[in-house]
């Protein structure tokens, strides 16, 4: 049995499990399990919620590798995100008639959950919800729940989704190193999270012009891929979505793109050819770090007035003058550079931009520099020359760096 002194309860909010008994009988005041409540309770086998307990909070269980069972009363309404998340031995809890959400990435990697029972009753099955709780499979190795691919455990190099499909949720192919081709049917609208990430012999992959959203880091680490065309109706392409795709060499964005985020081609070191349509108004930190072969002839990687990139060989540089943003990470760790000028109409420079560059002595900063993000990790030499009371005078005096008026 249970001593209620193993519960902390606040106003009907179970905050904290603090006994060491495997089968755990929640009290009957409790009402909602806090956030975080059992969180990596390594003794817990099984737990019954008693009745008018009407949710669990985000992490409440998560890690509770001894886990087995849950039994939820006809009261539960929600289960919030990451609630039994990387609980492997849980292998049964019910849903009851009545309940409404489960939250994203409730029961990931519950590895050994399988015949369960989602009542009608339940509106939302948020992404994620169920990613690698393989023994949900089917024979194909499909975990499929109301139209939404959860995973794949099955054996095939060739992977062809099923026809009902219409989500592929965070993270349903992660790390499937077996696949090298995946057909995507026409119907699905959406691509989760992490999707494809780490498929790393993925070499082929169409997207069907039905998608509407590719999420975050969708196909990151996918080191053999080399070809993608971006459907018609995407508008953003979110952070991280070919990050380290080291072998693509050609990408095709559509004009209805407006945003590429954040380190979405970082490190596609085998870039050659990208279009950037008009419609494009907004490129993120990186979005085109170490693309190398996208530069100039003169090792320049400018792309809509943002500096990407160096990858020349000269030790003194002088900016060409349409950029007008220096962009995240652009000379990072560059020991070769030597001194910097900055040419008049740069606004922006921002983080990292200089970081690691341990043998710039001189950087000119013209009066047209309005905000500076980025250190002088070790720029230990450095010194900055502009003119008195520009934003250049007042950056340097605020990080310490030797500051010398432009003559």
């Amino acid at each position: 049995m249970n001593s209620q002194n193993d519960f902390v309860i606040e106003n009907g909010v179970l905050i904290k499990y603090k006994g060491s008994t495997s089968n755990v009988f929640i009290p009957d005041n409790v009402k909602i399990i806090g956030d975080c409540a059992f969180m990596g309770c390594e003794y817990l086998a099984s737990v019954v919620l008693p009745e008018g307990v009407i949710s669990i909070g985000n992490y409440a269980f998560e890690k509770c590798e001894k886990l087995e069972s849950v039994h939820l009363p006809n009261s539960i309404l929600k289960i919030d995100a990451i609630a039994f998340s990387g609980c492997r031995n849980l292998t049964s809890i019910n849903f009851p008639c009545g309940m409404k959400c489960i939250g994203r990435w409730a029961f990931n990697g519950c590895e050994n959950l399988a015949d369960i029972d989602i009542p009608e009753s339940i509106e939302c099955i948020k992404e994620g919800a169920f990613q690698g709780c393989k023994r949900l499979a089917d024979e194909n190795g499909w975990v499929i729940i109301r139209d939404c691919l959860y995973g794949y455990f099955g054996p095939e190099e060739f992977a062809v989704i099923p026809n009902n499909v219409t989500d592929i949720s965070d993270g349903s192919f992660k790390n499937c190193h077996n696949i090298t081709s995946v057909v995507i049917p026409d119907g699905v609208t959406n691509i989760g999270d992490s999707a494809f990430e780490g498929c790393e012999n993925l070499t082929n992959i169409v997207i069907p012009n039905s998608v509407k959203n590719i999420g975050m880091g969708a196909f990151a680490d996918c080191k053999s891929i080399d070809n993608v065309v971006i459907p018609d109706g995407i508008i953003t392409i979110g952070q991280m979505t070919f990050l380290n795709c080291e072998n693509l060499t050609n990408i095709v964005i559509p004009n209805s793109v407006n945003t590429i985020d954040d380190l979405v081609f970082s490190n596609c070191k085998k870039l050659e050819s990208v279009n950037i349509p008009d419609s494009v108004k907004l490129l993120g930190f990186g979005a085109f770090e170490n693309c190398e072969k996208l530069a100039d002839s003169e090792g320049w990687l400018i792309i809509k007035k943002c500096l990407f990139g160096y990858f020349g060989e000269k030790n003194d540089i002088i900016i060409p003058g349409n950029v007008a943003e220096i962009g995240f990470r652009s000379f990072c760790d560059n020991e070769n550079i030597r001194s910097i000028v900055i040419p008049y109409g740069v606004t922006t420079i921002w983080e990292y931009a200089f970081d690691g560059c341990k043998n710039l002595e001189s950087i000119y900063i013209p009066d047209s520099v309005e905000e500076i993000y980025c250190g002088n990790a070790e720029c230990d030499k450095l010194v900055v020359y502009g003119n008195t009371g520009s934003y250049a005078e007042q950056y340097a005096k605020e990080k310490n760096i030797p500051f010398v008026v432009y003559q």
